[in-house]
């Protein structure tokens, strides 16, 4: 396996009344982000921490990204989940092209996407198909982008940024000045 790359599975262990609260949740709070971000569709706020739904699929990105570091780096890590958010495309909506630098992973989980959905990734010249329950963790500097699409329905997405917290080594900070 490469290291520039996304890896995906599929959480079945998800059971669907927590799809459904999300869904719930995202259409309940609207378009929070009014298309500012570099997403083009409806978005929540940048941190759902306090939504039991919305943690469960942070908690399963957590683990899927201690598992991927062990497994193609064999490094261990410790997880820490730095934002979770919400999304609804509605047909041509999009994502213009961008990273999550500098966090570590950032991930993707998708509830019932349309059929014709998917996650591009332009470096690597590829599209990822979208399937229900599907959680897509990629390196955070890598480009990606929700390509303008028409289709009937409409696309939830969890999405978040994951980082490193070792809190057994020592570090410095860099001052300033220096």
């Amino acid at each position: 396996m490469t290291r520039n790359t996304y890896y995906y599975r599929i959480c079945d262990e998800i059971p669907d009344d927590v799809n459904q609260n999300i869904v719930d949740y995202i259409d309940l709070v609207g378009d929070i982000q009014y298309h500012k971000t570099n997403v083009k569709a409806q978005m929540t706020e940048w941190d759902v921490f306090h939504d039991e739904n919305f943690v469960k699929i942070g908690e399963n990105a957590l683990k899927f990204s201690r598992d991927i570091s062990k497994q193609i780096w064999s490094v261990q890590i410790n997880p820490l989940l730095t934002n979770i958010w919400g999304m609804k495309y509605k047909s041509n909506e999009y994502a213009i092209p961008h990273d999550h630098f500098p966090s570590l992973f950032s991930f993707a989980y998708y509830i019932n996407p349309p059929e014709n959905s998917t996650l591009s990734f332009p470096e690597l010249n590829r599209e990822l198909k979208n399937e229900n329950k599907m959680l897509v963790i990629f390196p955070g500097h890598m480009l990606h982008e929700v390509k303008p699409k028409e289709f009937t329905g409409h696309r939830y997405v969890v999405s978040g940024n994951i980082e490193n917290k070792n809190k057994d080594k020592k570090s410095i900070e860099v001052k300033d000045g220096i």
